[in-house]
């Protein structure tokens, strides 16, 4: 019988091949996604110490997660502390920031008062008439002010 131009519409029975019964929908390849590969699995322990040394790593694990746990109410105190501790820190260098901001607007100040009445002491010794004259002038003004506030209020 001559071959057909489509291989898989041949009606003749043959013997089924290898890759057929792999692969075949009718007999699905059922594999294990975690088994290792042929070739590893014939070099591998015997099936008792993996299943030892996974139980072995699950217990650990565990047993880890169990010392964390337990040791959590003591990690986060510790944490609190540390920060009360920084925010302690914080106030207290803040305050003493802003005493010495404090003392030096004061020094300044002073020494702004002082050259003033220095200022004040010389102009009044060299100009006598004339610092009288500033001071009666604002002596009445601010009498006058004063009147219109207490008039209108």
């Amino acid at each position: 019988m001559a071959q057909s131009a489509f291989p898989n519409t041949n009606t003749e029975p043959r013997q089924p091949e290898e890759a057929d019964r792999v692969f075949t929908p009718a007999r699905p390849r059922l594999v294990d996604p975690t088994a290792p590969p042929p070739e590893v699995a014939a070099r591998a322990l015997p099936p008792s110490q993996p299943a030892v040394e996974a139980g072995e790593a699950i217990g650990s694990a565990l047993g880890g997660a169990v010392r964390m746990t337990r040791n959590l109410p003591g990690k986060l105190q510790e944490i609190r502390s540390r920060v009360k501790f920084r925010a302690l820190l914080l106030r207290r260098r803040a305050r003493w920031q802003a005493e010495q901001k404090a003392d030096e607007w004061k020094e300044s100040g002073a020494d702004l008062a002082a050259e003033a009445r220095r200022r004040a002491h010389h102009w009044a010794l060299a100009y006598p008439f004339q610092t009288l004259g500033a001071a009666a002038a604002t002596g009445f003004l601010l009498g006058f002010v004063l009147r219109l506030w207490r008039d209108n209020g």
